[in-house]
């Protein structure tokens, strides 16, 4: 009965260790040059051997995580009717480290073809950002925070029907909005001269704004004193 227990606190010991040092890979399958996310893609995780290590499907949206993981680097290959084939290379995952990875997908005819790209973004690298300050907003005389970002943000797209943003190809909903360290829901509206400056995070957005897979939008306001 002793060795029975002792067996027992041994196996569920290496599960919580492993539990705690496991990593994941997240992010969204994308129609390439689109917004569109690819539905029901087939992801597999290969280790450095070529031995398979998982296997997932994205959503009705794109979206996919694989987990757990060991650190370790993986080789993520991912496949669709009517796509070409992408193997992403060389993906590192650190003990309890998640790495959001966006994958573009081509429409092609030649389903062998494999394509293969350096990983886009990781939660664990530091971070993709973009500093716009009140000066540069000035001189290109933008008309909204929506119309300051789209300028000078590659990975931002407007979204027409409600004038909101889409970072990464991600839904609007995805996309934070904080003003003077306030989040903002509903209604961003703030004078252009009343900014100091913009801060678009689009990859390895910080802990505290989590759960906000799109991207983060800071804005910082001039601190106007009354004497």
């Amino acid at each position: 009965m002793k060795r029975l227990l002792t067996l027992i606190v041994t196996i569920s010991a290496g599960m919580i260790s492993f539990a705690q040092n496991a990593g994941e890979i997240t992010g969204k399958v994308l129609e390439d040059g689109t917004t569109k996310g690819v539905s029901f893609a087939n992801v597999v995780v290969y280790s450095q051997q070529g031995t398979q290590v998982l296997f997932t499907e994205t959503d009705f949206d794109g979206l996919y995580t694989c987990k757990p993981l060991d650190p370790a680097k993986y080789d993520i290959k991912v496949f669709s009717l009517g796509f070409d084939t992408v193997v992403i290379a060389g993906v590192e995952v650190l003990a309890d480290g998640l790495v959001y990875q966006d994958i573009l997908l081509t429409k092609g005819v030649d389903l062998d073809t494999f394509v293969y790209r350096i990983p886009l973004v990781s939660k664990q690298n530091p971070q993709e950002e973009k500093k716009i300050t009140g000066q540069q907003i000035r001189e290109q005389g933008a008309n909204d925070i929506a119309d300051i970002v789209v300028k000078n943000v590659p990975k931002v797209i407007p979204v027409e029907r409600t004038g909101g943003l889409s970072i990464g190809g991600s839904r609007e909903d995805a996309v934070l909005y904080v003003v003077d360290g306030v989040r903002v829901i509903g209604s961003t509206y703030i004078p252009m001269n009343a900014i100091k400056e913009v801060n678009v995070i689009t990859g390895g957005i910080p802990a505290a704004y989590g759960d906000f897979m799109g991207g983060v939008v800071e804005i910082t306001t001039y601190n106007y004193s009354v004497y």
